[in-house]
């Protein structure tokens, strides 16, 4: 949604340019590249489920305060967030489907999730645009509607990721 709307939406309610625009979509890139680096320390020290579902919340925190930020730098750091949290729940998601799935359906597995992914990104960016229009939710009601749905999902994925978790320690 934040790369579909975001600029209509920044220029609108903060009055931020083209040019705030992409520093905040290079200040989600600096995230990413943060949560790249850090992954392997926070994945280390919290099991799996726990890992997904916290950064998925954060993410969905970060989306809220983006969506509600009285001003830019509220939207730099959340964009900020939103890279890290999302690179390291990605990434733990990733560790869990190598330990769970064997090796001979790997690649056909890791080709269904990309595929899942490509869908979803899809459809969340063409519903941020209908769901953004004035009649509908407006553009702040998307963000804010998306950022609950991603926190509650950061939840839920806690408890529904439990049990791959468990059978991976049965594993070793």
């Amino acid at each position: 949604a934040i790369q579909i709307l975001g600029l209509n939406f920044l220029n609108q309610r903060l009055n931020v340019t083209e040019q705030g625009f992409g520093l905040t979509m290079a200040m989600m890139g600096i995230g990413i590249a943060v949560g790249g680096a850090v992954v392997q320390r926070i994945a280390s020290r919290r099991p799996a489920n726990q890992v997904v579902g916290v950064c998925l919340a954060g993410v969905g925190i970060a989306i809220i305060i983006f969506a509600l930020a009285p001003h830019f730098g509220f939207v730099l750091v959340a964009a900020a967030g939103i890279g890290l949290c999302l690179v390291v729940a990605r990434a733990a998601l990733a560790t869990l489907t190598q330990q769970l799935v064997p090796d001979q359906v790997r690649g056909r597995v890791e080709s269904a999730v990309n595929m899942v992914v490509s869908v979803s990104t899809a459809s969340a960016q063409g519903l941020a645009g209908l769901l953004g229009d004035p009649h509908f939710l407006g553009v702040q009601g998307g963000f804010v509607s998306a950022g609950v749905i991603t926190l509650m999902s950061g939840i839920a994925s806690v408890y529904a990721l439990r049990g791959a978790v468990q059978r991976i320690a049965n594993f070793e």
